[in-house]
Formats: C-alpha cells, structure tokens, sequence
C-alpha cells in the first residue's frame, strides 16, 4: 500500500472555528424562538435539579466505628495478634522489650 497516494488527498473539511460559529448561531436562534429544537445542545437552566439532600445524623454504630479510641483498641489487638502469630517485626519487639525493661 502506497502511503502517498493514501494521505495526499485534499479533503476540504469544516474547521472547529466553523463549527463552534454554527453552534453559537443555533444557540442564538434557539434563544429568539425556544420552541424550535434545532438539536443544539441543552444548557442546564433546561434541567430541573433534585432537592438538596438532608445530612441524615450519624447513627451510634457510626459514631462508635469512627471513635479514636476505637482505632486505637483496632490497632493494638492487631499487634497482639501479629505478634502471637509471629510476623510482628523484630525491631519493635525489641525496642518494647527495652523499654518494659528499664520501668
């Protein structure tokens, strides 16, 4: 396949000024006479918006679950488990056993 004979064909195509220029005449029409659809694009003043909706307030799970404390009491049953299972990191054993030590 010949690439030249490919992409040498002139093609008188619209350029984007052009289209944008349609589009902005079909928008102006539409606005003189709405009851006409050119098939121009909608704005969104055309849409009806849902009702805003109300915060519902945060249940006594939720309030629980996002606690720091409860965090806190998460993350130190995790390090027990890890630890009693043995993939707890050598370096901070250590350093606990260091501390437990010298109090």
């Amino acid at each position: 396949m010949n690439l030249g004979k490919k992409y040498n064909v002139e093609i008188d195509r619209e350029s984007a000024y052009e289209i944008l220029q349609e589009k902005i005449a079909g928008t102006n029409r539409r606005k003189e006479s709405p009851d006409e659809d050119s098939g121009s694009l909608r704005h969104a003043n055309d849409y009806e918006r849902p009702a805003p909706r109300e915060r519902e307030e945060e249940s006594s799970f939720e309030k629980i679950i996002k606690s720091p404390v409860t965090k806190s009491i998460a993350v130190e049953i995790t390090r027990g488990i890890l630890g009693v299972l043995g993939l707890r990191s050598k370096k901070v054993f250590d350093e606990e056993v260091q501390v437990r030590n010298t109090t």
